[in-house]
């Protein structure tokens, strides 16, 4: 399922580049965007075989394919439920 922090982008805004001056932020090197915790960076959250099913039976409900972020995430709740982690 997509994360609820970041919304599927996989970065969120970093605090601390708003909280700092400008200058101290250039110097710095501080990005605007950090990776999200959550979904590590991935902008999904590994959910369960009942997530696959919602995903695939809204995909054949709007008749339309599943995009390449859809089939990883599809691929990696079946490969952790293959594994015992459900």
């Amino acid at each position: 399922m997509i994360c609820p922090v970041c919304k599927g982008l996989g970065e969120v805004d970093n605090p601390r580049y708003n909280n700092l001056p400008s200058w101290k932020v250039y110097e710095d090197g501080i990005p605007s965007r950090k990776k999200c915790r959550k979904c590590a960076g991935q902008g999904y959250i590994l959910g369960n075989v009942s997530d696959a099913i919602n995903l695939l039976n809204g995909a054949v409900t709007d008749n339309r394919g599943l995009t390449a972020k859809e089939t990883k995430q599809l691929l990696n709740i079946l490969n952790n439920y293959k594994n015992g982690i459900k």
